[in-house]
């Protein structure tokens, strides 16, 4: 694989580094490994600290192991230094500063400083670290399968110690990089965390969220449902609604065509079941907003938006800003539908 810092690649007895200006060759850890491609990227795998002098990196599974994740290496910067083993189960990692890391394993989060590991929290399904390394936030899972995850606060200074700063539905909790905006859906209502101590609530009835970061300042952007609720049944077109209505009264055995009349019959009470089943599917959400917020101004870009993805473009080793991509469909026809009873 090629790498910002040379050439990876593996022999049977471990992961090697080639790098072109130097010629240099080093093996980053030994042994059985996974094959290179089964890795995500190396580069979200193999990390120098930002002063050169450390690098960490993950290397695949002892042949065999029971393990979820893969193992975890860190290696000074020097000639002859070797690979030093910090744990045989990690999933992912992050450098806090050159001193030292987190890691991830059986979904517990982990402070290490390269002569112990700490554990921060269980249960953990998402962490973020500001950009000067003092703090950390991560999303813990719950018990009661709830779709709000408790979010917490942890200053690095004192890692017996976190807070509570919010709740978020599915996830949405998107913060800047110094951490100075927090942005969260809680029970559908939009919240902006400024400086980690004033909270402002946005905008309400709110089903999707994005942060667009800018020199200039962040531009929120949000998408917001309409008031209307409407139910399946006023997107039907109910051909038999007149004629089934005419239907009052159960057929009596022994009356004229008596089997033709009974199968009307029971074919308008299935019809009217379906009815009531299409009535109570409710729709709250076909005309959303949407909306961008920046300096406490709140702006409408579109409305009748049927469709909103957000996503973003990373090259590794390469600063860039996240881009938001809007992909809008006006006018949208609703289809009508022939309800034939089936």
């Amino acid at each position: 694989y090629l790498g910002t810092d040379g050439v990876y690649y593996t022999k049977e007895d471990g992961v090697f580094l080639f790098q072109p200006e130097t010629e240099a060759i080093s093996m980053l850890a030994e042994g059985s490994m996974t094959d290179i491609y089964s890795y995500s990227t190396i580069q979200d795998k193999c990390i120098y600290s930002k002063d050169g002098k450390m690098m960490v990196f993950i290397a695949g599974k002892e042949e065999g192991s029971s393990t979820e994740g893969d193992r975890l290496y860190y290696k000074e910067n020097y000639d002859g230094a070797k690979p030093v083993l910090i744990t045989e189960d990690a999933s992912g990692f992050t450098w806090v500063n050159d001193e030292c890391l987190v890691y991830f394993s059986n979904s517990s989060l982990y402070y290490y400083d390269f002569y112990k590991a700490t554990l921060l929290a269980e249960n953990v399904r998402d962490y973020m670290i500001n950009e000067d390394g003092t703090k950390l936030i991560y999303a813990m899972s719950t018990d009661d399968y709830s779709e709000n995850y408790p979010y917490y606060l942890m200053d690095f200074e004192d890692l017996t110690r976190s807070e509570t700063i919010g709740y978020s539905s599915y996830g949405e909790f998107i913060c800047s990089d110094d951490f100075s905006e927090i942005l969260y859906i809680e029970e559908g209502t939009l919240y902006l965390f400024k400086d980690l101590e004033e909270k402002t609530m946005i905008a309400s009835n709110i089903t999707q969220c994005y942060m667009q970061k800018g020199d200039e300042g962040n531009t929120i952007y949000y998408l917001a449902n309409g008031d209307e609720v409407v139910s399946a049944y006023d997107f039907v077109k109910d051909i038999y609604l007149e004629s089934d209505q005419k239907i009052i009264e159960k057929p009596v055995e022994g009356e004229d065509d008596y089997f033709e009349r009974m199968e009307e019959y029971d074919k308008k009470v299935s019809r009217d079941l379906l009815r009531e089943q299409l009535k109570d599917y409710t729709y709250d959400y076909l005309e959303r907003t949407l909306f961008s917020y920046k300096d406490g101004k709140t702006t409408v870009i579109s409305e009748n938006v049927t469709e909103y993805l957000t996503g973003w473009y990373y090259r590794a080793y390469e600063e860039k800003r996240n881009v938001p991509c809007i992909y809008i469909r006006l006018e949208e026809e609703v289809p009508t539908i022939i309800f034939d009873g089936s």
